[in-house]
C-alpha cells in the first residue's frame, strides 16, 4: 500500500447499497429501494446543492434562529439542480451507492452511480452544487476539479454574478428570515 492510497475515494468507502431509484428529493438527495427491500434516503457526498422550497422550515426549532420563517422558500437554482439530478437518475434506474458515513439526519452519505456515471461529479461539473466547506467532507479528489470546471465555464449556479453557498443562504434566509432574492 503506497502513501497515497488513503487519499483515494475508494479507500474511504464503508458500505455499499445496491438498488433501484425511487425519487429525487432535491439537487443533492435521492431515495432508493435497496436490493433487500429497505428504503434509503441518500445524501450525495462532497457537494451542497441550492435549496428547494419546503413547507416546514427545518431551522425553526433552533434557538439561534428566532427570525426563521415558518415556510422555507427555495434558493435560486434549487429546482434546476433537482431537475438536473432527476434527468441523470430516472425513476427505477439501477443505483449503486458507495457510502462513507451516516449524517445527523440518519441518511447515508454516498457517491451514487447510475449506469457507471458518478452523479456527484456530474452535479458539480454542471454547476448544480458547490463543494462542502469542510475539507474532511470531500471524499473524492476529482470533486475539486469538477467544481472548478463549472466555475470557469459559469455553468449552473456559477452563472450568477456572485454565487451564494447554500449553507450561507440557509443561515441568512431560513434562520435569519432574510430571504430577499439577491446575490451576495
Amino acid at each position: 500500500m503506497n502513501g497515497h492510497a488513503a487519499d483515494t475515494r475508494a479507500s474511504k468507502i464503508n458500505f455499499t447499497v445496491l438498488g433501484t431509484l425511487l425519487e429525487v428529493d432535491d439537487g443533492d438527495t435521492l431515495v432508493m429501494r435497496g436490493a433487500g427491500g429497505g428504503r434509503f434516503t441518500i445524501r450525495l457526498s462532497d457537494l451542497d446543492a441550492p435549496e428547494i422550497e419546503h413547507a416546514r422550515n427545518p431551522y425553526r426549532e433552533r434557538r439561534s434562529c428566532r427570525a426563521a420563517p415558518r415556510r422555507a422558500p427555495g434558493q435560486s437554482g434549487g429546482e434546476a439542480a433537482r431537475a438536473a439530478l432527476a434527468q441523470r437518475a430516472p425513476r427505477k434506474a439501477a443505483v449503486r451507492a458507495e457510502c462513507y458515513t451516516i449524517d445527523h439526519y440518519g441518511r447515508p452519505v454516498c457517491h451514487v452511480f447510475v449506469a457507471g456515471v458518478n452523479l456527484n461529479l456530474e452535479q458539480l461539473r454542471d454547476g448544480w452544487g458547490m463543494l462542502l466547506s469542510k475539507r474532511a467532507w470531500q471524499r473524492d479528489p476529482a470533486s475539486s476539479g469538477a467544481e472548478q470546471a463549472a466555475r470557469s465555464a459559469r455553468r449552473g449556479i456559477w452563472s450568477a454574478a456572485r454565487a451564494e453557498r447554500p449553507e450561507q443562504w440557509r443561515a441568512r434566509c431560513w434562520c435569519q428570515g432574510d430571504c430577499a432574492a439577491r446575490a451576495r
